[in-house]
């Protein structure tokens, strides 16, 4: 049996060969605007076109990726939150206290408002050696405003004090303010 690690990177190369469009999202998306206050722990967060989302489901699963369950994966991050993300675990190590297991997270585009005509290419600086399985080429990006425009959506559709809320509100004030802590 092939370990996760390899699965994932047979998984990212049938996803390229089948032209889905991956846009990156969450941690690695926030850095890389500029959020360095962040801690990154390898996991991945992605978004797919709404009429392609099942298709990458079914190539994971194909590859031989498992959704992970509650008890498997317990959710930390917003996005985990929502009952349309399908996660998968790629970190082979046991739970520890401490570093949370590194993840795949798979997110269909309408949840965050984002369209086609939004989305960028990654620069080529984008493509870092800490990733872990490496990101292929072919994953996109958005630029800082529509990003910060797709959370404000999010946190709005949220009613009243939620955790999800609290998270993305303090995920734009990390971004608009350069990452820096505010005193």
């Amino acid at each position: 049996m092939s370990s996760l690690k390899d699965r994932v990177i047979r998984l990212f190369e049938r996803l390229k060969a089948s032209r889905i469009l991956l846009v990156e999202w969450e941690t690695s998306l926030w850095i890389r605007l500029g959020n360095r206050a962040l801690a990154w722990n390898g996991s991945l967060f992605l978004l797919v076109p709404d009429r392609q989302f099942q298709q990458v489901l079914n190539l994971a699963m194909d590859t031989g990726l498992s959704p992970a369950d509650e008890d498997t994966l317990p959710s930390i991050y917003p996005c985990e939150m929502l009952r349309c993300a399908v996660r998968f675990l790629i970190d082979e190590s046991p739970s520890t206290e401490g570093q949370p297991r590194r993840r795949l997270v798979f997110l269909p585009m309408f949840w965050t408002g984002i369209t086609r005509g939004e989305i960028v290419p990654r620069s080529a600086d984008a493509d870092s050696k800490e990733y872990y399985p490496p990101l292929p080429s072919s994953i996109q990006t958005v630029p800082l405003s529509v990003a910060v425009a797709a959370l404000c959506r999010i946190a709005n559709r949220e009613n009243g004090p939620t955790r999800l809320r609290t998270n993305v509100l303090e995920i734009i004030s990390g971004l608009t303010s350069g990452g820096r802590r505010q005193e």
